[in-house]
């Protein structure tokens, strides 16, 4: 038996190759009357998420998504190697 399945990796977020099922399997949680959801027990804790913690929600392609706040030291670089033509800039907002 292999140690993952190729059809539930969510290529959107990187998940690597040769993470366990145990923490791919889907859970279905239920929509409040006021539209909230419980996240499960298992996961909150593996992600060692907080009461208050904010929390990153988009849409993308009709799923909805949840995302961690990035620390700013955490992306540094990101924008490394990208070309900036002079109409990018806007000058009307320099001091």
């Amino acid at each position: 038996m292999r140690a993952y399945d190729e059809h539930l990796i969510d290529v959107a977020i990187d998940i690597p190759k040769l993470v366990s099922i145990e923490y791919l399997a889907m859970q279905t949680v239920r929509v409040s009357p006021k539209f909230q959801v419980v996240i499960p027990k298992q996961l909150r804790e593996r992600l060692k998420l907080r009461p208050g913690q904010d929390l990153f929600i988009y849409e993308i392609d009709g799923q909805i998504r949840l995302d961690l706040p990035h620390k700013p030291k955490n992306l540094r670089g990101l924008a490394r190697g990208i070309r900036w033509d002079e109409s990018d800039r806007d000058h009307a907002e320099r001091i």
